[in-house]
């Protein structure tokens, strides 16, 4: 059995439920097939709502599901950046190499490989990577 709600977050959501079963905030439910029958099997999240006793479709998406659409892409953007410079900097020998080192040996090889300005340059990239991706876990 199926209840169609308009989320907290403001996304709109078909949510599978036992028989019997339900949706706590009853204010949220746009359509539970317990009570008010079958939903059709093409309808348009976000664009969904009850009007009377039918379930109609919207012209236009409603403004709380974009939003909640945009911030869940944006918010799932920022996880794949992160993923992937994890795993750039998991990749790449050099970070390997340093994270072996001890202060002293971390200060001596500076002195040997970033002696010019290209070189420091690279090293402050790889740095500034690994800041950012234990600044977010």
């Amino acid at each position: 059995m199926k209840i169609l709600i308009n989320s907290t977050s403001g996304e709109q959501i078909l949510i599978e439920v036992g028989m019997g079963g339900d949706y706590v905030d009853k204010a949220a439910i746009q359509w539970h097939e317990g009570y008010d029958g079958e939903i059709k099997q093409n309808i348009t999240l976000g664009k969904m709502q009850r009007q009377g006793s039918k379930l109609v479709e919207l012209p236009n998406f409603l403004p709380e599901h974009v939003a909640a659409i945009a911030k869940k892409s944006a918010e799932e953007v920022k996880i794949q950046k992160h993923n992937d410079l994890t795993q750039e900097l998991r990749s790449n020998p050099l970070v390997s190499q340093l994270r072996e080192m001890d202060s002293a040996g971390i200060e001596a090889w500076l002195d040997a490989n970033a002696t010019t300005l290209k070189e420091m340059r690279s090293l402050f990239k790889i740095v500034a990577k690994i800041l950012i991706v234990n600044n977010k876990g």
